[in-house]
């Protein structure tokens, strides 16, 4: 004790609990089984608690070799200094520094390749993108799970990295026609994503909100719409809990994020949300401004 609890179903990436306590465990337990998920609720799955920091790994796969793509960290929880509840991600960078080459030898080693190769074994003919989804712990890294797409807010992050070369590998993945030796060519800036919420996220929230964009930098900057809607008379509306991604590129982690959040002073929705320490990891003047 403490354990991991998680609803058994699909919950929208909020089912995860961390408690610090045996109590906590068995609030989080009863909220689940009181319905807060539904269905995806009628079973509870207890896990062993690791710590240390997330990393996500991605690889397109054509069945039997696979390509590594830049990595990235995604921040699960709501509020900074990565506390308050897990949410379906409020930001990202990539790539990930954290991830040496030494390390992502051992995770392409210990996992990635096990992993393609226990899918063979299966007769499981498996084409496109395998998310690994990773604890860096004291004794290595660790599955904490597998998703059979890009992850979000990751993918907002990564995708502006890429050249149009990229496409003719997923047509390549698509095939079975990998060689296992092709480069990932990127623009070789690095990328970081904020996400800008509605009050109340993950819980209840209100949505329906008019939302005001002024002047944006727009030079390797890009928004992407997730929580959004337009209005009868075309005006753009809250329509979710995590509204806009703001993702930025440029030469190292403190330029991209000092535009992304100089281009969120110019976004407004009532109750907007977001946190200011994402990319804290590799931001150097972080301490600094904080």
């Amino acid at each position: 004790m403490p354990l991991v609890v998680k609803a058994d179903g699909l919950a929208a990436g909020k089912g995860v609990f961390i408690p610090n306590s045996k109590d906590e465990c068995f609030k989080a337990a009863e909220s689940i089984f009181n319905g807060r998920f539904g269905n995806s609720g009628n079973l509870i799955v207890l896990e062993e608690k690791i710590q240390g920091p997330e990393v996500s790994v991605f690889t397109l796969c054509d069945g039997e070799r696979y390509v590594l793509l830049p990595t990235a960290q995604d921040h699960k929880r709501l509020n900074e200094k990565d506390k308050g509840p897990n949410t379906g991600g409020m930001g990202a960078y990539s790539p990930a520094p954290l991830l040496t080459e030494d390390c992502l030898d051992r995770i392409i080693k210990e996992i990635i390749e096990p992993t393609i190769n226990e899918l063979n074994k299966r007769n499981i003919d498996y084409k496109g993108v395998i998310y690994f989804g990773l604890m860096i712990t004291k004794s290595g890294p660790k599955v904490i799970e597998y998703n059979c797409r890009f992850g979000d807010p990751e993918c907002q992050t990564i995708m502006p990295l890429m050249d149009q070369n990229f496409v003719f590998l997923l047509e390549k993945c698509a095939m079975g026609n990998l060689t296992g030796d092709e480069k990932i060519n990127t623009s070789g800036k690095v990328s970081g994503c904020v996400i800008a919420t509605s009050n109340g996220y993950p819980y209840e929230y209100k949505t329906g909100f008019q939302i005001n964009i002024g002047k944006l930098d727009s030079n390797d900057c890009q928004i992407f719409d997730s929580g959004t809607s337009l209005s009868e008379n075309g005006k753009l509306l809250t329509d979710g809990g995590r509204v806009l991604s703001i993702v930025c590129q440029d030469k190292d982690f403190d330029m991209v994020f000092e535009k992304v959040y100089k281009n969120l002073k110019e976004i407004y929705f009532e109750g907007i949300y977001f946190r200011n320490d994402i990319g804290h990891q590799v931001r150097k003047n972080f301490s600094e401004e904080n």
